[in-house]
């Protein structure tokens, strides 16, 4: 889900950058109306962190699925939102509400790309605990990986066709099952 090809082809949105210190470089183009910004900073460590935004004339509303006091919530921080002001050119308001509960949720990528996606937003919704991430994020990854993106996805980053449709198989048989009995449940809780 953090392909930024992938990313922009599910949804039509655009990708962007914004290294924590220094914004988003010398790029004068101005932001598309909607994306996903990827937050890179190796004095935090040597992954980044995904966030959504979504732009109008007046404001510019930033999703950020992790918490301030959560494992990923030293991400998108004051200098970091200031970034994003400069950029959109607009006052930012970020959403009150985060998905990122579980302490191993790294699941940045895709829960911003669910909140870009008018048919997964409410997932990102509703998310109050632990089980509710858990559950949702799989419901996500499940509609996500029966689009016809999703293979095509698959098939372009594997290097071997035959493993990219046993990923694919293998991804199916996981999801078609419920949650409490897919080893996808393991990744949450060891």
């Amino acid at each position: 889900m953090n392909d930024a090809d992938f990313r922009i082809a599910l949804t039509g949105k655009a990708d962007y950058t914004c290294n924590s210190r220094t914004g988003f470089g010398s790029s004068k183009k101005s932001p598309e109306s909607a994306g996903t910004i990827y937050i890179s900073d190796k004095n935090i460590g040597d992954q980044g962190h995904f966030i959504a935004y979504k732009k109008n004339a007046n404001k510019t509303i930033v999703f950020d699925p992790a918490p301030s006091e959560g494992t990923y919530g030293a991400w998108a921080n004051k200098k970091v939102i200031g970034h994003i002001e400069k950029f959109t050119k607009n006052p930012v308001r970020v959403e009150e509400y985060h998905t990122q509960h579980h302490v191993d949720d790294s699941f940045c990528a895709t829960w911003s790309l669910a909140w870009l996606m008018p048919s997964l937003k409410p997932l990102t919704k509703n998310v109050t605990n632990d089980k509710s991430g858990m559950h949702n994020i799989f419901e996500i990854c499940k509609r996500i990986s029966e689009r016809s993106e999703f293979p095509e996805h698959v098939l372009r980053i594997f290097e071997s066709e035959r493993v990219a449709h046993n990923f694919l198989k293998k991804t199916h048989e996981w999801l078609s099952l419920p949650f409490d009995k897919s080893p996808f449940k393991k990744i949450f809780t060891g």
